[in-house]
């Protein structure tokens, strides 16, 4: 997925779970909007007018990548990362769902349920549901699912560094979720060696609420890091994060 501004010349290539709502609201904010919801919910219920202003979301499959971007190289070129263990702990956090309808569905009925009788008025609410189901599948036997079946089949399980087609997209700029606020202001410098004035955009774009959750201070067994790390050894080769969180 990427969200494209043609007014100013930049790409976002959106990697699932690396702080995508804070970007989304900051390019909103580009474009003068401000949303009074999700902001990927207010860009889609408001995309023609917001489009109008040259701010458009694009949906570019991994495939056609290398396509899009030579069309597009004099575009600035950006996205966010985020530490892989980190990253993985919070989709355990509220995308365990889509792992045990996939993998597990007896257990995915059984949260479901367990979800509904809890909260029959959230039933549309998945962060619930994962939550739920995380009651039946701990932490370590989600890594170990990851490990039997893969992680290639969906994008907030993927590698980023496959997301980020790094073997064919040069960027700019790569946010670090850890160091938000110092990377963003590196992109708004890119920006404006291009032309673009940045003066009226907010410094800083608010992290969502989720992105630093508990999950993500969890003292993790030394097995089960290693177990990370193995399953996304070329994220920390490539994008140069060490391969434990914590120590223990």
């Amino acid at each position: 997925m990427i969200l494209k501004s043609d007014r100013f010349q930049t790409i976002y290539l959106v990697t699932p779970k690396c702080g995508t709502t804070s970007i989304y609201e900051a390019m909103l904010n580009w474009h003068g909007f401000k949303s009074n919801s999700p902001p990927r919910v207010y860009l889609r219920h408001n995309r023609i007018e917001i489009a109008k202003t040259g701010l458009t979301e694009e949906d570019v499959q991994l495939e056609n990548l290398a396509s899009y971007y030579h069309s597009h190289r004099n575009f600035v070129w950006f996205s966010t990362i985020r530490h892989p263990i980190a990253r993985i702990q919070s989709a355990y956090r509220n995308k365990l769902n889509r792992y045990a309808r996939r993998f597990d569905y007896k257990t995915y009925f059984r949260g479901k349920c367990r979800h509904f009788l809890s909260s029959p008025k959230s039933w549309g609410d998945m962060n619930r549901v994962s939550s739920c189901i995380g009651n039946y599948i701990d932490l370590t036997q989600f890594i170990d699912g990851l490990i039997t079946n893969g992680i290639d089949w969906d994008p907030h399980y993927m590698p980023l560094a496959k997301l980020l087609r790094l073997d064919v997209v040069r960027y700019d700029c790569l946010l670090r979720l850890e160091s938000l606020a110092t990377d963003y202001q590196k992109l708004l410098h890119i920006m404006e060696k291009r032309g673009v004035c940045t003066e009226e955009f907010e410094r800083v774009p608010s992290l969502n609420a989720s992105s630093f959750g508990n999950s993500t201070n969890l003292m993790l067994k030394q097995s089960l890091q290693s177990k990370i790390a193995q399953l996304y050894e070329e994220d920390f080769k490539l994008l140069g994060y060490e391969n434990s969180l914590v120590r223990s």
